[in-house]
């Protein structure tokens, strides 16, 4: 286990992320998060869809933690070639490993033969994994290209421009994916930004900023009252969203490219981090620690855990408790277990 002194409010973050995540997958498994399926009158879709909303919250929080950690510092030409020849090329080097895991994982599940041209394509970045939460790491290994550039430029950059830039940044990325499905619930055409930002990273490249801001103290004159009440508007605001596009027929799961989404993950990070006192601490500590390794795993124990689970449980609400339970507890044991070899653990989870 890590020796150095962590972070408890971090880490209660992380904590907080990866049960969000878990529970994303737990809950597209659990129910054909589909329009036109039928699974339960609307007081289940919008429990089913509301337990969507929080656990897609997650990866936002994930992305700003990277800003706030890793865009505070200076590079220099040694260091930049350090995070690239240790941060990046261990990153790359552990998700080429997981593709292969996930690869093999479901040439047994689904009794199928390999496809190689497939895996091909998979471990060169050129098509998406089998395993649809793998996607992330392609995300953070190109922002990660780019990221102590990012990081020397903004030591340089008065608050004011950050604000500006920002602001054109985040008006032009997410204004058309916020208001496009909005706009499919009255039939108008969707808007397309014809400014590009793809400078800045893209919605992503842009939660990273995030963090960086709120690590260099943007946000503090906001008190916590207004933030709460923020993060809570922006959330159901996602919520209502899905819904009524499920009511209407249209099959809208939200993603991290809709603005409240990002806000409501945004403001719950800030809370975290300006409390006082972490419950929890070493639970916390433990789940912060291992949150990147939990990430990598537990959509194999997801998988495993439904097909046994659908022998005996008809009930959604039950088989969703049940799964998030089995698939958090078979998940972060099974992290403990490889852990306590630290080779391992480091070649396979990057845990240090």
């Amino acid at each position: 286990m890590e020796r150095r002194e962590r972070n408890k409010a971090i880490d209660f973050a992380r904590a907080f992320a990866i049960i969000c995540v878990i529970l994303t997958h737990v809950t597209e498994t659990t129910y054909q998060l589909q329009a036109e399926a039928v699974w339960g009158g609307e007081h289940i879709k919008l429990l089913a869809l509301s337990l969507f909303a929080i656990g897609r919250l997650g990866v936002p929080i994930f992305l700003f933690l990277t800003g706030y950690l890793l865009l505070d510092r200076g590079y220099s030409i040694e260091k930049m070639k350090y995070f690239w020849n240790n941060n990046l090329k261990s990153l790359l080097i552990i998700t080429e490993i997981w593709i292969i895991i996930y690869f093999v994982f479901f040439c047994f599940f689904y009794n199928v033969s390999p496809d190689w041209m497939k895996l091909i394509e998979q471990i060169t970045f050129l098509k998406n994994p089998d395993i649809g939460h793998l996607w992330y790491m392609g995300q953070i290994l190109g922002l990660y290209l780019a990221l102590p550039m990012v990081a020397n430029v903004l030591r340089y950059l008065e608050k004011k421009m950050v604000v500006i830039l920002f602001a054109i940044a985040f008006i032009y990325t997410f204004f058309p994916t916020t208001l496009n499905p909005i706009l499919s619930l009255i039939n108008e055409d969707y808007i397309y930004s014809q400014f590009n930002t793809n400078f800045f990273g893209g919605h992503y490249g842009l939660m990273i900023l995030m963090g960086w801001m709120l690590k260099k103290g943007y946000f503090n004159k906001i008190n916590n009252w207004i933030i709460a009440f923020t993060g809570l508007l922006s959330y159901v605001g996602v919520v209502w969203t899905e819904f009524y596009s499920y009511k209407q027929g249209i099959t809208y799961n939200v993603w991290y490219d809709f603005a409240p989404l990002v806000l409501s993950s945004f403001c719950i990070l800030t809370l975290i981090l300006r409390m006082k006192t972490i419950p929890l601490k070493k639970v916390t500590s433990w789940m912060g620690y291992s949150s990147f390794a939990v990430y990598l795993l537990h959509n194999i124990f997801c998988k495993l855990s439904f097909k046994w689970l659908s022998q005996y449980l008809t009930s959604h609400i039950q088989t969703e408790i049940t799964l998030l339970l089995m698939v958090f507890l078979l998940s972060e044991g099974s992290v403990y277990l490889i852990s306590r070899n630290k080779k391992i653990a480091r070649s396979l989870f990057y845990m240090r």
